[in-house]
Order: C-alpha cells, then structure tokens, then sequence
C-alpha cells in the first residue's frame, strides 16, 4: 500500500492506514479550483506518469465535475481519463470534506480563516454535498481492489449556511 499525498485526503488516509486495502492511493495535485497555472496541472499529470501499475490505484477526483466547467475541471476530466488507462483503477469522486483545516482554498478552512481574521464574507445560498472523514473512509474500504470502479461520496446536502453553523461556528453573527 502506498498513499501518494499531503493534504486533506491524504491525512485522512494515513489516519486510517490500518484499516486500507493494498492498493496505490493517489490523493495528490492540484486541490485549488480556480488554479490556472498550467504547471501545477501539468506536475500531476508527471506525478501520475512516474507510478507503477502493478496495484490497483485510487485517484480522488470531485463531484464538481457533473456541475461546473472551469481550467480545474477540464483538468480532472484529463486525470480522470488517463487514470482510466490503468490495468485497474478506482475513481473516487467527492463533495465537500469537514476534516480540512489548511487549504484556504476548500470552503471550511476559507470561512474560518474569515472569522479567525475578522475579514468580511459572504455566504452564497447554494448547497454542496458535504463528506464528514468517517464516511470517507468508510466507502474508500468499500470499494473492491480487483476491477474497474467510480464512486461518487456525495455526503449530505447542505446549504452553505448550514456548513458554517455546523462546521465553523454556531454563533457566529452572520451578515
């Protein structure tokens, strides 16, 4: 087993290293949405081609790819596609994390840097699909390490009010 990665996916499957099947977890690359730095994009890709293919790998991809169209979009369309040429492979694609607390780029540690910085903020009236880690991980085990497979973790739905009420602060006076 071997878990390509530093940030939010990454962590939360070294967390649970001992329950994981024998598999590559590719939990690495660009995480920012709106990244249009093509060399970030094309490091992945290079990070991708330089693995083995002797174990089935598992990228982590994003729902957003059903909803939006954006340079970050297109780019996990790309990984998607070239993590298809794998002999076996996983595709795992998921909502919101909770567990997050460093990427000011991810909306949980974006709005608590806000509060903590005391900088204005808006909270938009949409709703993401949230995925707390215990859940995560849960169907990450689920999935078999023999075969072919894409699983879309949505989580819950929640309005982004609810996910800082629940996630940052239940108090917090709001605008």
């Amino acid at each position: 087993m071997k878990i390509i990665g530093y940030g939010d996916i990454a962590s939360a499957l070294e967390r649970a290293k001992a329950s994981l099947k024998d598999r590559l977890y590719f939990a690495s690359g660009v995480s920012y949405p709106h990244e249009l730095r093509e060399s970030e994009f094309q490091r992945e890709k290079n990070l991708l081609a330089n693995q083995g293919k002797s174990l089935q790998i598992m990228y982590f991809s994003t729902l957003s790819i059903f909803l939006e169209d954006s340079r970050y979009i297109r780019h996990k369309k790309e990984m998607e596609a070239l993590i298809k040429k794998f002999p076996h492979y996983a595709i795992v694609r998921v909502g919101t994390n909770t567990w997050g607390k460093n990427n000011l780029h991810t909306l949980i540690p974006f709005l608590r840097g806000k509060v903590e910085r005391n900088e204005p903020f808006k909270i938009r009236d949409v709703t993401k699909y949230v995925v707390e880690e215990p859940e995560f991980i849960h169907w990450v085990n689920l999935t078999p390490t023999e075969g072919n497979w894409e699983m879309n973790i949505t989580g819950r739905q929640m309005t982004e009010r609810e996910i800082f009420r629940k996630y940052v602060s239940a108090d917090y006076l709001l605008p």
